[in-house]
């Protein structure tokens, strides 16, 4: 039940050759240069609606906590998780898109939902950022929200905050010619998700 719980939580990031995870030293840029590269990155991310993960999600909520690997597939609005636990035995398969979301528990119980938020909250009790992470994965804040972007020496996004969820990136690893987050950390009050991506696929 509790990795049960693990993968309800993990539903959040649908509407969410080895590369480093750790970029080497360049100069630092003047602050003009930092948004200018923003801009851009952010232009750039925006197009990108078709990629593929692996990593590890870590959920830790009041009473509960655990972590599950991850692989994400991503066709424009449809979405594909498989979250498997301790030695890669299945926990959830979620596939959904705009107008329906399903989740497989364990192979047996099937939940399914035009909502994915509401699909969630019957799996978890709890609510979570469903509509945000599909952005926040990749390293951009949801167009119309107003947030205010800490940028990093290289004009990444290092953190911002958003309808109460701060957002942290704690690294970024090259896939084509753009950085892509490696470790990002979502948190409000007293839920943290940990998400640890250890391959971009893009395109």
């Amino acid at each position: 039940m509790k990795q049960v719980v693990v993968a309800g939580l993990v539903i959040v990031l649908a509407v969410m050759s080895g590369c480093s995870l750790f970029r080497p030293k360049a100069p630092v840029m003047s602050e003009q240069q930092k948004h200018n590269a923003w801009v851009l990155k952010q232009q750039q991310l925006a197009l990108i609606d078709t990629w593929q993960f692996f990593g590890r999600i870590g959920v830790r909520i009041p009473g509960n906590s655990g972590s599950l690997s991850i692989e994400w597939q991503q066709q424009n609005e449809d979405y594909t998780l498989f979250l498997d636990g301790l030695f890669g035995q299945p926990v959830a398969h979620i596939k959904g898109g705009p107008k329906l979301v399903t989740a497989v528990l364990n192979g047996k119980k099937t939940l399914t939902d035009t909502d994915p938020v509401r699909l969630m909250y019957q799996m978890t009790g709890w609510q979570l950022p469903v509509n945000y992470l599909s952005f926040w994965i990749r390293g951009i804040p949801v167009p119309n929200l107003a947030t205010q972007v800490m940028l990093d020496d290289q004009g990444n996004s290092a953190s911002f905050q958003q309808q109460g969820w701060r957002v942290d990136y704690h690294g970024y690893q090259k896939a084509d010619s753009l950085w892509m987050p490696s470790r990002i950390q979502i948190k409000r009050d007293n839920i943290q998700l940990t998400l640890v991506i250890r391959n971009w696929q893009l395109g």
